[in-house]
């Protein structure tokens, strides 16, 4: 009898639990605007943090940082989507599968290359909020 009394507090005790804290997304982009423009989009559903540059975004996640969901532009004026991707291949391939990426428009020939193969994981601008919405939320879905 006390095995059910325990269950059922248990149980309560789960029901009751705070809600999962926010994904973590991390967008890297050198537009500020487009940044900001998500961080206030996503706000509460998400967390969201930006970085302008490829640099500043390669020391954040090579000292540790984790995110659930990396939005990153091709073209980037210090170090391409592709160089992110390949930095994080060798120093933190876990979060390989969480990278994703945005082009703008004129590619060179390796780097359009590089989008053709990993086409389902790119959005080409202009995107909306609901498509990065969509990628986000079937990212979390295959995760």
């Amino acid at each position: 009898m006390e095995s059910r009394n325990v269950d059922s507090r248990q149980a309560a005790a789960k029901s009751s639990s705070p809600p999962s804290t926010p994904r973590r997304l991390l967008v890297i982009d050198d537009e500020p605007l487009l940044g900001q423009t998500l961080v206030i989009a996503f706000r509460g559903r998400y967390d969201v943090e930006v970085a302008t540059t490829g640099g500043a975004a390669l020391e954040l996640l090579e000292n540790g940082a984790s995110f659930d969901f990396i939005l990153c532009d091709m073209m980037l004026p210090d170090v391409s989507g592709r160089g992110i991707y390949e930095r994080l291949a060798a120093t933190r391939p876990e979060l390989i599968d969480r990278l994703y990426w945005t082009t703008g428009g004129a590619l060179t020939a390796a780097t359009r290359e590089f989008v053709d193969v990993h086409a389902s994981r790119c959005l080409e601008k202009p995107f909306t909020i609901d498509e990065v919405d969509a990628l986000v939320t079937n990212a979390r879905a295959s995760s």
